[in-house]
């Protein structure tokens, strides 16, 4: 007998949690299903703002790690995840309301 994946009561903010981590992966696998001047085409249009334009660029479409990308930045690892998830939130609510 399997069990569930998830516990049968979960607080509101665990499930928002979890589909919200489900719609940043969908968002990342679409990303890298691109060829990548066509991802990067794609966030360039959705005019985000700079540093969440680049985190997302640099890490999903170019491939690299959080810790590089924040040198780049001369910030911490924290900013360049803060910046992702925002910008993942922002391209989320595009792909709900066009």
């Amino acid at each position: 007998m399997r069990r569930p994946l998830l516990p049968p009561k979960l607080r509101k903010s665990t499930a928002n949690m979890i589909a919200m981590n489900t719609t940043y992966r969908d968002i990342r696998a679409r990303l890298r299903s691109m060829s990548p001047q066509r991802a990067i085409d794609y966030v360039a249009a959705l005019e985000l703002p700079g540093d969440e334009a680049f985190c997302i660029i640099a890490c999903d479409v170019k491939q690299q790690s959080r810790q590089q990308v924040a040198n780049r930045l001369f910030s911490s690892v924290e900013y360049v995840k803060k910046c992702r998830r925002n910008g993942y939130q922002k391209i989320a609510d595009h792909i709900k309301n066009p």
